[in-house]
């Protein structure tokens, strides 16, 4: 409603304005054409009074003025720019001053109309008639009419105001009625909520249209609702299946792995220890796919469990050092571990969860190096009472991975491409599952 009176109360004063200015143009024109027309005349009575300079003649001319209330003054002058005769109105209350040797044109002031026109005998000039007039019409026409006009919008503003509140009633309410029933919605996502349509005009249309639309969403949901029901069960089963097949895989492959030890303790020839020792190496790198698969499947499920136990940083990293040394040697890479000084040894935490990041790492790193060294750095970002805030750290001189493939390399099943995968070998799992735990 504020904006329409707003925009009503603006419209109709710039109207007025317009008038105003039209008004005034057309009066200045007006009084200015009369004011002419009386010059000339004058003019043309007194050819035979400047012929003859006959003064008293002249000014007896001048005071047919008289009956014009708004003239407040006025002069004949002869050729050579001297007064002939002069008219003053008695009652004008200001002493009137005419111009020396005035030019013929018409001259507008702040309260004068002042009109100068040529006599003339046969198109030759021999004096001039000079005649003031105030603007009182003028300005009391004008006063008149912004009474008129302010009347005038007072009354249309008060008509506006009774149409806007009729309208209101009739099309702001319902449609703020839809708007508070809509954000009710939102906020109670309860979409069996309709609104009953009052007609068959535009608010009714609306009405039916908000209907339709809910209903929709209605039937959206309900199929999201099942299809989100049908899309856990199917990831339950498949977490079911994979933690089931992991563990039925992991039992007989762990048997491969431990009689392939100790047939390899009992001193095959060459060629049966070469085959063992392929046997091994297959077993234990399925074994490392298995345990992958099944740590993916109990993330996946919520099921990772984090333990908060004692433990020492510098035997972590001396472990992994230990392991993976052989691997690196093979290789003939170098790897080394460095851990701040500043780093307190003893901590809380889960060594197990730590081992298994800092392993995928480091073997990622070898994996992808051919020549060069693999460094771990452990550095101290913050200490706080009683935790601390530390900064594990893998580089390595090998292949790198290419910005394009950063985003994507952590997804499940990703390698940066399939090439690697060719070359190199693993399921896609490591870094994916390095991501989860440190996340």
């Amino acid at each position: 409603m504020v904006i329409v009176m707003a925009i009503t109360t603006i419209t109709l004063f710039f109207a007025v304005l317009g008038f105003v200015v039209y008004d005034v143009i057309n009066f200045r024109k007006k009084i200015s054409d009369e004011l002419q027309t009386l010059a000339e005349i004058i003019a043309s009575n007194n050819t035979g009074s400047i012929s003859f300079m006959d003064a008293e003649a002249a000014s007896e001319s001048l005071l047919s003025l008289q009956a014009n209330k708004h003239i407040v003054g006025a002069c004949i002058y002869l050729k050579n720019g001297n007064s002939f005769a002069t008219f003053k109105k008695n009652d004008s209350g200001e002493e009137i001053i005419f111009p020396l040797s005035p030019s013929e044109g018409i001259f507008f002031s702040t309260n004068y109309l002042e009109v100068v026109k040529k006599v003339q005998i046969k198109n030759e000039p021999i004096g001039l008639i000079y005649i003031k007039s105030d603007l009182n019409e003028l300005y009391e026409g004008l006063k008149s009419f912004l009474w008129i006009s302010f009347f005038i919008l007072i009354t249309a503003l008060a008509i506006a105001f009774f149409i806007t509140v009729r309208l209101q009633s009739v099309i702001s309410k319902p449609i703020l009625k839809l708007a508070g029933i809509a954000k009710e919605l939102g906020l109670k996502k309860d979409y069996s909520v309709r609104v009953i349509p009052k007609g068959y005009d535009e608010i009714g249309i609306l009405f039916q249209g908000f209907n339709d639309m809910v209903s929709q969403i209605e039937k959206q949901n309900e199929e999201l609702t099942g299809a989100k029901k049908i899309a856990e069960n199917s990831v339950k089963t498949k977490e079911i299946f994979l933690a089931n097949m992991s563990h039925e895989i992991r039992t007989p492959m762990n048997a491969i792995v431990g009689f392939t030890g100790l047939l390899l303790s009992s001193n095959p020839n060459r060629e049966q220890k070469e085959y063992l020792d392929a046997i091994n190496t297959a077993g234990k790198n399925l074994l490392v796919i298995i345990n992958d698969i099944l740590d993916f499947s109990k993330m996946q499920s919520g099921k990772m469990v984090f333990e908060k136990i004692e433990f020492r940083l510098s035997h972590v990293i001396s472990t992994i050092i230990e392991l993976m040394l052989p691997k690196s040697m093979e290789k003939n890479i170098k790897l080394s571990g460095k851990i701040d000084k500043t780093i307190f040894d003893y901590l809380i935490g889960d060594p197990t969860r730590l081992n298994q990041i800092l392993l995928n790492l480091v073997g990622n790193a070898i994996k992808f190096t051919e020549e060069g060294e693999v460094k771990m750095v452990v550095d101290l970002i913050n200490e706080t009472g009683h935790s601390v805030d530390l900064k594990f750290s893998v580089s390595d001189t090998g292949i790198g991975i290419p910005g394009n493939k950063l985003s994507t390399i952590f997804e499940e099943f990703t390698q940066a491409s399939s090439e690697t995968t060719r070359k190199y070998g693993g399921t896609g799992l490591g870094l994916t599952i390095v991501k989860e735990l440190v996340e």
